[in-house]
């Protein structure tokens, strides 16, 4: 019995490595990296768009708990897997990874939830923010109420993968439709007291049957 416990714990192990290496390879990280220890660590923050420093919490009892479940999170979302994929990363990594290393996913950290600093400036200046942790889950949201926003300016906003965006009483027309039509990865879209006409507000409806679209 406790040879096949030793034998299990190994599978698990080497589960783990290997999905963890491919998992870098998908990233353009080096997939060596799996198999050194430390390195592999600050392989995994890179992947999770956190700071190398970020190594040190890893062995401080406690609070490595936390950082290691976020990290799991960040990276499921840096492949655009749900926060429930994160839970598996976290509990069962010798399965999650694998299966994100050999599956379809694949990685999108260059469009990761954390919005670099010119952007976020360049939408300050309109009164919109961007926010990376709105709520739990850490949602894309765009929040711009009242905002100077113009329908111009909607299509910088297409590439930013934005998942919320709250709009309202801005000045935006049928104009913007096009833009936000492009926006697929929107759940919620506020326009109330927009300048939108009711046909307008009906073709976001069409084109993003996934959101919620208030106008």
């Amino acid at each position: 019995m406790h040879t096949l416990l030793q034998w299990l714990a190994i599978g698990v192990g080497v589960l783990s490595i290997i999905g963890l290496a491919k998992t870098f390879a998908k990233a353009n990280q080096p997939w060596l990296a799996a198999f050194i220890p430390v390195y592999n660590i600050v392989v995994l923050l890179r992947l999770a768009n956190r700071p190398a420093w970020w190594t040190v919490l890893f062995f401080i009892p406690v609070v490595n708990i936390v950082v290691v479940a976020m990290v799991c999170f960040d990276v499921a979302r840096a492949f655009r897997r749900s926060p429930a994929y994160g839970w598996l990363l976290y509990l069962f990594g010798w399965i999650g990874f694998p299966v994100l290393g050999f599956g379809e996913s694949q990685y999108h950290g260059d469009t990761s939830t954390r919005f670099g600093a010119e952007i976020s400036s360049r939408y300050r200046d309109l009164g919109v923010a961007l926010k990376s942790d709105y709520g739990v889950e850490q949602r894309r949201v765009a929040i711009g109420r009242g905002s100077n926003l113009s329908d111009h300016n909607v299509e910088q906003l297409v590439p930013l993968g934005l998942e919320e965006a709250y709009l309202s009483r801005t000045s935006l027309t049928d104009q913007s439709i096009q833009y936000f039509s492009q926006m697929t990865s929107l759940r919620i879209l506020d326009l109330t007291a927009a300048r939108l006409s009711r046909e307008g507000v009906r073709q976001l409806k069409q084109a993003l049957p996934n959101a919620v679209v208030y106008g």
